[in-house]
Order: structure tokens, then sequence, then C-alpha cells
């Protein structure tokens, strides 16, 4: 009983150790899913005015193959999937999917974004960055679900941290009884007199 009380609290340990970064971010990324809001005061970026991007006449406004050609300029050595119309932060605006993630070109006034899943960066037409914005919200969302940033590993840093915790919360609870067992049974016996 007593080398498998030791290899169980070493067991309980390894686990702890192992497990215990990912608890304190699980236990961060879930706090902050029930109370996005009052965090997202601490995260958000100052906020950045767009009209300063004004409407340009219309022989000015970026043609198609314009606007392809700039977003082609983003992540240079990927080629475009896929093109569409939208209507982005209120400007007309056509959106370049890309693998690494979406260029999105207002052309009527010939700003543009770089956007991922993680993160957008707003450039004004000359191309020099004014604006970055971070999606925390995503991002902690994430993690939460999938134990890591990306989906490199699929899910497996959850499954094992999910696996880990469910062995360390048993072999916790054997720690706690195992000890007490004759203490226990002493306590039953007495009372049964």
């Amino acid at each position: 009983m007593a080398r498998f009380f030791h290899t169980l609290k070493t067991l309980h340990s390894w686990l702890g150790f192992f497990i215990l970064p990912w608890l304190v971010l699980y236990g961060f990324t879930g706090f902050y899913l029930n109370h996005s809001k009052s965090i997202n005061q601490f995260l958000a970026s100052t906020p950045y005015d767009e009209s300063q991007f004004p409407i340009r006449p219309e022989d000015e406004w970026l043609s198609i193959d314009e606007a392809r050609q700039k977003a082609q300029q983003v992540w240079p050595d990927e080629t475009i999937k896929n093109t569409k119309a939208v209507k982005y932060h209120g400007f007309v605006a056509l959106e370049f999917s890309k693998p690494s993630g979406k260029v999105i070109i207002a052309i009527k006034s010939g700003h543009f974004y770089k956007k991922t899943r993680l993160y957008r960066f707003t450039y004004d037409t000359s191309g020099t960055l004014v604006d970055r914005k971070f999606y925390w919200s995503y991002l902690f969302h994430y993690f939460h679900e999938v134990g890591w940033i990306d989906n490199s590993f699929g899910i497996w840093f959850a499954d094992i941290t999910a696996i880990s915790l469910i062995l360390f919360g048993i072999s916790g609870l054997f720690l706690f009884i195992l000890p007490r067992k004759t203490k226990l049974k002493r306590f039953l016996f007495r009372h049964r007199r």
C-alpha cells in the first residue's frame, strides 16, 4: 500500500506540474468568456477615427484591377483565392481572400485593411500603417476550446489537459482518502459499540 501511495503521489505531483499553466490559462479564458465586456475595457485599443479617409471624387475611385494590384502587395507570395464586394466599416470595399487572411480595400477612399482571425491592420492610401487591432475575444475563445493558439495540434492540448485534469482529480481523491482510511475505520468501529 505504501508503494502504491508513493507512486500515486508522484503521479499527482507531475500531473499538477504539467497542467498548472493550462489551468491558469483555462481559468482566465473561462473568466473572460463570462465577463468579456468588463475585461475588454482594459484590453481594447484606443478608438480610431476612420473619418480621416474621405470619399474621393468618383473618377478617383479604385477599379477592380487597381484594387487587386494593391491586394497582391499584401502577402505577395500568396495568390488571391476569392474576391467579393463587401461593406466594411461603412465603406464600399472589395475583399480579397488569401491563405493568410483577407485584404479589404475601400474603393472610394483607397485605404485598406489586412485582416486575419487574430488581428486587423489599417493602412492609409499610401500603405502607411495607421491603426492595429488585436482580437482578444477570438484568441481567448479559441484557446479555451482548442488549448493552443492555432490548430497545428488539432485539439490535442485541450484533450491532454482534460484527461490530465481527470487523472489529477482522481489521484487527489485517493490521496485524500487513503491516509484517512484507517482513521475512518477506527471512527466507524468506535461508534458501533
